[in-house]
């Protein structure tokens, strides 16, 4: 409370298009997207809203570092994107 942080992402090597998969349109395919994904728990009598509404886009052959202080989601959003857990609502594409 107070002080609280979501999860941020940090690219360790800027690829932002370069030798990644692009559609046929020309558009980039992520390695990971996540669109306006939520996710909540209940403990108790008492609702946590862990994600909200989360968008994140991780290019193809991006080294990232998700960093955060302890309970701001890091292990949800990774369940998430390794299909561990299910959103409450939004979408979360794998390649595309």
């Amino acid at each position: 409370p107070g002080s609280y942080r979501p999860p941020q992402p940090i690219g360790c090597d800027p690829v932002t298009g370069s030798g990644s998969a692009t559609t046929r349109r020309g558009e980039p395919v992520y390695a990971v997207e996540l669109r306006r994904v939520s996710k909540s728990y209940t403990l108790g009598r008492e609702r946590v809203q862990v994600l909200d509404r989360v968008d994140l886009r991780i290019p193809q052959r991006a080294c990232v570092a998700l960093i955060g202080d302890s309970g701001s989601g890091k292990s949800t959003l990774l369940n998430l994107i390794g299909f561990l857990d299910r959103p409450d609502s939004g979408e979360i594409l794998i390649d595309g």
